[in-house]
């Protein structure tokens, strides 16, 4: 009988102390799983809160990039706005230098109208000069009698001479017409024209 209480107690004290072990092991356990699920939660908040860092960076890079391509379509804007201005300029510098070279042409044009004009003046000028010299010269001559006696004897010469002159010229002509009965000649054959001349003296002679 004290064998089998020895026996018992035995089992029933190796089952306590087994329980006892479990449960100690059980008790680590759970607080180990405790601290388990303290880190975890530790660990989830701070992802949590990487992850709120994460979503906030990744609204403003998107807020950025957003930013970025209104500004770079504003670029492209002026980029294009700039180009058009390039090209204007471009036309209005050609129209400029067109217009530049017409001047210059004109300005040498200009230049050689202005230089004709000079040599007329100077030409016209020494023209006025000799003839106010001839009208001094000659109000010198006609100031005085028997200058003015010389000057007319001088016409008289003068009108004889070109009397002369013209009735050597009818006479020539009279004598190209001649055996033609007054028919003017042109190319070598008479023509249905005839000339008639007429000689009056001239005055004062």
């Amino acid at each position: 009988m004290k064998n089998i209480k020895a026996i018992i107690i035995a089992v029933l004290l190796g089952i306590t102390v087994f329980s006892v072990y479990k449960y100690i092991a059980s008790v680590k356990e759970n607080n180990d799983l405790s601290a388990n699920i303290r880190q975890l939660n530790t660990d989830v908040k701070a992802l949590e809160n990487e992850k709120s860092g994460l979503v906030k960076d990744l609204n403003q890079e998107k807020e950025l990039n957003s930013a970025l391509s209104q500004e770079n379509t504003g670029l492209k804007d002026n980029l294009n706005q700039t180009q058009a201005k390039l090209a204007q300029m471009e036309t209005d510098f050609r129209a400029s230098q067109k217009t530049n070279e017409d001047l210059d042409s004109q300005i040498s044009l200009v230049k050689v109208e202005n230089t004709v004009l000079r040599d007329q003046i100077q030409g016209l000028e020494l023209g006025i000069n000799q003839a106010k010299a001839d009208k001094e010269q000659l109000q010198a001559r006609l100031s005085s009698i028997a200058e003015l006696k010389k000057a007319i004897k001088e016409l008289r010469q003068k009108a004889r001479l070109a009397k002369k002159q013209v009735q050597e010229r009818i006479e020539t002509k009279e004598r190209i017409i001649l055996g033609n009965n007054g028919y003017l000649i042109k190319d070598g054959k008479p023509t249905n024209n005839t000339v008639r001349i007429e000689v009056e003296p001239l005055p004062g002679s």
